[in-house]
C-alpha cells in the first residue's frame, strides 16, 4: 500500500471525507476521544465532521452532557461520549495516576490530601452545582487547601477528573465549569479490563486506521503489554497492510469510492487527523515543518490539500463575524483554489446562527 492510499483511508475513517453522522456525540464517540485543550478550536474538530453544523449546536450538546470534557487520556484534555466516559476513565485510570504521581509529590499533593481536596470538590458541586475553576479554587482556600499556586490548583482538579469525580460543566459566561461526573452522565457503562481494551482498541483503529501499534500506544498512552494485548483481541476483525517494514491495522469499513482530487480542509490545532498518530511524516513534507509545528511537537490550525499539510489558518473575527485567514506554502490550481474558497465560506457559516 502506497503511502497516498493510507492518507485516503486516514481521511475517510476520520469522517473527513464522507460521514453520515448528524449529532455532536456520534462523532465523539467514533472517534474514542478527541483531544480537546483549545476549546473552540476543539468544537470545530467535531463541526469539521458533520455537514453543515453550527457552533452553537456543538455547545447545546456539550451543555446537555452528551459530550463531555476531561483528562482522561496521555492524559489531557479530551472531548468524550458520556457514553464511553466511565470504562474508558477506569481503563486509564492507573496509568494517568501514576504519570502525574511524581508531580503531585513535588505539589505535596500526597494521596491523603488528594482524598481531602476530591471530597471537599463533590460537597461543593453536590446537587447541581456547576463552578469556575477559580470558584473550585475559592472553595478549597476556604476549607483550609492552598491554592495560591496555579499549579497545584490545576493537579487538584486533574486529579479529581481523573478519580472520577468530576468533569466538565455548562458553560457560564462562555467560561468552563465543572459538575459532578454521575450528575452528568445518565447510564454508566462498566466493562473488565479485556473488554475495555478490545473496545478502545476497536474504535481507534476503525475511526483512525490505518494506524500501528506504536500510533496506538502513543494516542492511548497504554503500556505496550497491554496494547498489543487489545490488538490481539480484535485482530479477527482488521485488516493488516505492510508499508516501510511496519505493520498498519484498520477496520474493513471503508469505501476508496470518495473523490480526493484537489480536496481541502481547514482542521484546528490539535485535530486527531495529527495528534492521533506518533508518526506524522506522511502528511507533511520535511521542508514544512518548522513552519507548522509548535514548541513541543504538535500543530497549528493547518490547511491540507489531499491530506497533506500545505498551509496553516488562522480564526479572525471582525463586526461580528468570523472567518479563516490562510497562508499556503505551494502554488494551487484553479479547483484547489475553488475548494479552498468553499473551505473558508463553510468556516464562516459554521459561526453563522
Amino acid at each position: 500500500m502506497k503511502t497516498q492510499e493510507i492518507i485516503k483511508l486516514r481521511l475517510i475513517n476520520q469522517l473527513l471525507l464522507t460521514s453520515t453522522l448528524q449529532a455532536p456525540q456520534e462523532v465523539v464517540s467514533w472517534m474514542g476521544a478527541m483531544q480537546a485543550q483549545d476549546f473552540n478550536m476543539a468544537k470545530w474538530g467535531i463541526g469539521n465532521r458533520i455537514y453543515g453544523i453550527k457552533d452553537s449546536a456543538i455547545e447545546d450538546s456539550f451543555n446537555k452532557g452528551e459530550v463531555l470534557r476531561t483528562h482522561i487520556l496521555r492524559p489531557t484534555w479530551h472531548f468524550v461520549s458520556s457514553e464511553d466516559i466511565h470504562w474508558m476513565l477506569n481503563l486509564s485510570h492507573k496509568q494517568n495516576k501514576s504519570a502525574m504521581r511524581a508531580s503531585d509529590k513535588v505539589l505535596g499533593l500526597l494521596p491523603d490530601v488528594i482524598m481531602q481536596t476530591n471530597n471537599i470538590i463533590a460537597k461543593t458541586l453536590d446537587k447541581g452545582i456547576h463552578l469556575t475553576r477559580q470558584e473550585i479554587g475559592f472553595a478549597l482556600q476556604d476549607n483550609g487547601i492552598d491554592c495560591g499556586d496555579s499549579r497545584r490548583l490545576n493537579h487538584i482538579m486533574m486529579n479529581a477528573e481523573m478519580d472520577g469525580i468530576i468533569c466538565s460543566g455548562v458553560l457560564k459566561n462562555k467560561q468552563q465549569t465543572y459538575a459532578l461526573l454521575e450528575e452528568r452522565t445518565t447510564q454508566k457503562i462498566l466493562l473488565n479490563e479485556e473488554e475495555s481494551l478490545a473496545r478502545l482498541a476497536s474504535k481507534y483503529f476503525t475511526s483512525h486506521g490505518p494506524a500501528t501499534l506504536q500510533d496506538f500506544i502513543w494516542w492511548s498512552a497504554l503500556p505496550v503489554r497491554k496494547a498489543k494485548l487489545a490488538i490481539y483481541l480484535i485482530e479477527n476483525d482488521l485488516l493488516r497492510i505492510e508499508m516501510d517494514s511496519k505493520d498498519y491495522w484498520f477496520k474493513d469499513n471503508t469505501s476508496s469510492e470518495a473523490n480526493l482530487k484537489e480536496i481541502i480542509h481547514l482542521l484546528p490545532a490539535f485535530d486527531e487527523y495529527f495528534v492521533g498518530y506518533q508518526s506524522r511524516h506522511h502528511i507533511v513534507a520535511d521542508e514544512h515543518y518548522p513552519k507548522v509545528a509548535t514548541k513541543n511537537g504538535l500543530f497549528k490550525p493547518m490547511l491540507l490539500k489531499e491530506g497533506e499539510i500545505i498551509g496553516k489558518w488562522k480564526r479572525i473575527s471582525e463586526q461580528n463575524k468570523i472567518s479563516a485567514e490562510t497562508e499556503i506554502f505551494i502554488s494551487l490550481n484553479k479547483k484547489s483554489l475553488q475548494n479552498l474558497q468553499l473551505a473558508t465560506e463553510n468556516y464562516t457559516l459554521y459561526h453563522t446562527n
